[in-house]
């Protein structure tokens, strides 16, 4: 799964969300009247399906197309940045542009639920950013097959150790007293 989040200054804001089987669409208005110097970060994420946004290279490499700015009209964001989370284990990461967006990058690793290593986190922000800048961007890169199964390892492993555990306590004998048995034996 990727997970995008942009985010830039706005206004106050209402929001109007409809959605349809062909399109997904989002109406953003000012809450109040603007008047100089009322600003407010505001934050918009979103998982994106792979479907229609990630293709696989002949060589196994992965390319992710997105466009670098969601589609706002007549939006004059003051500071946009695009971070893109992705899959445990990917490496040889490249970001690609057509056009120079004078972009910059920054790779984080962010520790989720069941990583080892943590995801790799590409941040790529831009300054005075207007829906001109709307182009698609690719992200490249390499993700081994054999890394989608640790986690179901992980937890299978784990679970198995659990149960092996309840069973040597289940049958481990703790008591002090010596059976009735042993003790008429002895006298």
């Amino acid at each position: 799964m990727i997970i995008l989040i942009l985010s830039f200054c706005l206004s106050f804001l209402c929001s109007n969300f409809r959605s349809s089987p062909f399109e997904a669409v989002l109406e953003i208005s000012p809450r109040y009247p603007l008047y100089g110097g009322w600003k407010t970060k505001w934050y918009h994420g979103y998982n994106l399906p792979l479907s229609n946004a990630l293709t696989v290279t002949a060589d196994g490499s992965y390319v992710l197309t997105v466009p670098f700015v969601a589609p706002y009209e007549n939006a004059a964001i003051d500071d946009f940045e695009l971070i893109v989370t992705l899959p445990e284990g990917a490496s040889d990461i490249k970001f690609r542009s057509e056009h120079n967006l004078g972009v910059e990058l920054e790779m984080d690793i962010v520790q989720t639920y069941l990583d080892s290593v943590g995801r790799p986190v590409l941040s790529i922000s831009r300054r005075n950013v207007v829906s001109d800048h709307n182009l698609p961007v690719q992200i490249t890169y390499r993700f081994p097959t054999r890394e989608m199964l640790q986690e179901p390892i992980l937890l299978i492993s784990f679970f198995f150790f659990l149960f092996l555990l309840s069973i040597f306590f289940t049958r481990l004998d703790l008591s002090i007293s010596q059976p009735a048995s042993e003790s008429k034996k002895t006298n």
